[in-house]
């Protein structure tokens, strides 16, 4: 009885260290979750200076996030963003619907570029991010 004691504290002693270990390294794995989804929905690359959140919050408040071109547009920084600050309201996300509480963005540059065979790189992003964007042909 006393063996199945021990191993029960062992067990025990090895599971909080790994629900700390996750609660310390949630920015870190929260940050390359959200690097990795936005790449594969919009295709860009993407840089991730700082990414803070706070337990039992839906808030999430990004710093220096870059959007880089596709190669067809020379792979050049698309966007600049220094902060942006999303409150996500859950309740809304479980009915399906994108709402936030509060949104801050703090974009400092965009840079629209046209490839060779006349598109702009704006017009590349998948419909469901720019759904509504279209640029004239007047030359930059």
């Amino acid at each position: 009885m006393k063996k199945f004691l021990r191993w029960v504290m062992v067990g025990l002693a090895v599971l909080i260290v790994l629900l700390v270990g996750l609660l310390l390294a949630r920015d870190p794995i929260l940050k390359a979750i959200s690097k990795r989804g936005i790449e594969e929905s919009t295709g860009l690359r993407v840089e991730i200076g700082e990414f803070k959140s706070v337990l039992g919050n839906t808030a999430v408040h990004i710093r220096d996030l870059r959007l880089y071109n596709l190669s067809e547009y020379g792979g050049t920084l698309m966007a600049s963003i220094p902060e942006l600050f999303l409150d996500l309201d859950a309740e809304q996300a479980a009915a399906g619907r994108l709402h936030f509480r509060h949104l801050k963005l703090h974009l400092t540059e965009l840079n629209v570029v046209k490839s060779i065979n006349g598109r702009f790189n704006l017009e590349s992003a998948p419909p469901r991010i720019v759904p509504r964007v279209r640029l004239s042909e007047a030359p930059l």
